[in-house]
């Protein structure tokens, strides 16, 4: 289960997810959020341990990945 805040977080991904077709950067997340960058990593990861997003290995921009979506651009 996750907190209010991490369903904000969750919330904000898609979104910005569908808007632009990549996933935001943590500083947009932390924009978002009001919350520092150290915090929202500690609320990603329980969030991709929920089994909602998955993180990338390394530090790679804009990486976060959507479980369960599919990324088509309208036509």
């Amino acid at each position: 289960m996750i907190s209010e805040i991490e369903l904000k977080i969750y919330e904000f991904i898609i979104t910005y997810t569908m808007e632009h077709l990549y996933s935001p950067s943590i500083r947009e997340i932390c924009d978002n959020v009001g919350r520092c960058k150290t915090t929202v990593w500690s609320h990603l990861k329980k969030i991709e341990k929920a089994g909602l997003i998955e993180l990338p290995e390394y530090a790679t921009p804009r990486a976060i990945r959507l479980v369960g979506f599919k990324l088509v651009p309208k036509e």
